[in-house]
C-alpha cells in the first residue's frame, strides 16, 4: 500500500513526507492524520484515486465493504460519553 500511495502522491512532496513519517512511526498521531488529508486532497482532485485505491486494497485482502470512511470530530468542551460504529452486527449489542 506504501507503494501504491507513494506512486499517487509523487507530486505532493508534503504527502511523500507524510508517508516517510508514518513508515517511522506508525503510530505518530500527527501525521496519520495528515495523512488521511492527503489522501482526502487526492481523492478530491483526482476522480480514478478512489477507484485505484479501492483495488489496491483489494488486492491486499481487504473487501470493499471493509473498506470505511468516517470522520468524527468533537469540540470545544463537548462531553461524549460513546462513539460506536457498526458494520453489521449479528447478536446483541448493550454498553
Amino acid at each position: 500500500m506504501s507503494e501504491f500511495l507513494r506512486q499517487k502522491f509523487a507530486g505532493d512532496q508534503a504527502a511523500v513526507r507524510t508517508l516517510e513519517q508514518i513508515a517511522e512511526t506508525p503510530s505518530a498521531e500527527g501525521a496519520q492524520s495528515d495523512l488521511r488529508l492527503a489522501i482526502d486532497r487526492h481523492l478530491e482532485s483526482d476522480p480514478k484515486f478512489r477507484e485505484e485505491l479501492l483495488a489496491a486494497l483489494a488486492s491486499e485482502g481487504y473487501e470493499r465493504d471493509d473498506v470505511l470512511n468516517a470522520r468524527i470530530t468533537v469540540s470545544d468542551r463537548a462531553n461524549v460519553g460513546k462513539i460506536v460504529q457498526i458494520k453489521s452486527v449479528q447478536g446483541d449489542v448493550s454498553f
